[in-house]
């Protein structure tokens, strides 16, 4: 057991702590096996191991810096309150690891007081290069910086991943097979790849607490000033994300995806489901620059727009809307949509619930163009307006809740 400041922490107090006294250390290679109370400290290492049933508590005064960082075996790194994570040689930490069974947790004080975070009003601030999490990371109030490099998280299967946002979380490719609770909305502007690979990824935990009243609090975003943003939920795993703006060149949902969609918009390119999509309210759906999307195929899995309607007997959530936002329908903006079997895999059909849905006359960006139907197949909605469909190839079942006004059809 090493412990620096013995006095203060007999008394619950750092010795001069008031006048900025504080310890600082600088050690090149730091294994800890044992147990290291640091006080209140400044810790600049090149190589920080943690491993066996070691302990290290400290209080982080200002930054805490290490190239490299791994905890292995029941290890556990607690900081008391906020804390500034950094590499040493360089700005940004090169490997974060975090190993099944250990626990890095900033701001233990707030965990330990019903998440009343502590210490500096904008949180802890971390940077790195590449984060491994199979073991536990509870990040407190938190934003991660990428300052210059293409960071890139892997959370595996027995991964906890927690944090409460208090900025931008700056990662270039994240891969999550564990669970991931973020508890409130958070911005992922340089995000190029998601994929949660199992597992659940929730979003806004704290909004979950009323899924009616997303509209009330801000929006998480993906994909906004990228370039390129591919989105995937793996069979087998689930992604709730609250009240999302998600703009994406693909959408690719083999698991679970459930969100309700920010301003009643979802950009995306090109969208497969062999999964289960569920969005809450009515959506129209648009390619990544607001035309029109190029395909939304679902195959062998279930799409539902404004699955609150459905629950409420098909009662639409635009209908006698109290609650903002209020907008007359879904609306498709698509080239191609098929709804069919998973070729190949499975005979199932696929099944699409569009509930109050519109298909434009014009703009012709604003309409579908071809429609495909296969057999064990299910399009279920309800016209709002003219049905603009300029060619239908139906195999399956297609229902329509109430009489149909006029029909656009070049081939049917």
């Amino acid at each position: 057991i090493v412990t620096i400041d013995a006095a203060g922490y007999a008394s619950g107090s750092w010795t001069n702590s008031s006048s900025t006294s504080f310890s600082w250390l600088s050690v090149a290679q730091f294994a800890i096996r044992g147990k290291f109370y640091g006080g209140y400290l400044t810790l600049i290492s090149k190589q920080l191991t943690v491993s066996g049933s070691g302990i290290m508590a400290f209080d982080s005064y200002q930054s805490w810096t290490a190239d490299s960082i791994a905890l292995n075996n029941a290890a556990s790194v607690k900081v008391d309150h906020t804390t500034a994570l950094a590499g040493s040689s360089m700005a940004q930490v090169t490997t974060i690891s975090v190993g099944a069974g250990t626990i890095l947790q900033f701001d233990n004080y707030g965990y330990t007081h019903g998440l009343a975070w502590s210490g500096d009003a904008l949180g802890s601030t971390m940077t790195f290069f590449m984060m491994d999490v199979a073991g536990t990371f509870n990040g407190g109030y938190l934003t991660v910086l990428s300052l210059s490099s293409t960071p890139s998280i892997n959370i595996q299967s027995t991964g906890l991943f927690q944090w409460d946002p208090a900025g931008n979380f700056e990662v270039t490719t994240i891969t999550s097979a564990g669970t991931v609770n973020v508890r409130g909305p958070c911005q992922f502007p340089i995000t190029t790849s998601m994929q949660v690979a199992g597992g659940t990824w929730t979003m806004d935990t704290i909004g979950q607490g009323n899924i009616y009243a997303w509209a009330q609090r801000p929006s998480t975003s993906f994909g906004l000033g990228v370039g390129g943003f591919d989105f995937e939920v793996k069979a087998g795993g689930t992604f709730l994300g609250g009240n999302l703006y998600l703009v994406a060149d693909t959408l690719t949902v083999e698991g679970t995806m459930i969100f309700e969609a920010a301003s009643s918009m979802l950009y995306v390119g090109s969208t497969v489901v062999t999964g289960t999509l569920t969005l809450y309210r009515q959506t129209n759906v648009r390619s990544k620059t607001g035309g029109q999307a190029s395909s939304f195929q679902v195959m062998s899995g279930t799409v539902t727009f404004d699955s609150f309607g459905y629950a409420n007997n098909r009662v639409w959530t635009g209908t006698n809307c109290t609650q903002s936002p209020c907008m007359a329908g879904s609306s498709l903006a698509i080239n191609s949509l098929g709804v069919q079997p998973n070729v190949g895999t499975s005979t199932a059909g696929g099944m699409f619930y569009c509930g109050l849905c519109k298909f434009a006359l014009s703009p012709i960006s604003a309409r579908v163009n071809t429609l495909y139907v296969d057999v064990n197949s299910v399009f279920e909605f309800e016209a709002l307006g003219q049905v603009a469909i300029l060619q239908s190839t139906i195999n399956g079942r297609v229902t329509a809740y109430k009489p149909l006004n006029r029909k656009y059809h070049r081939n049917c």
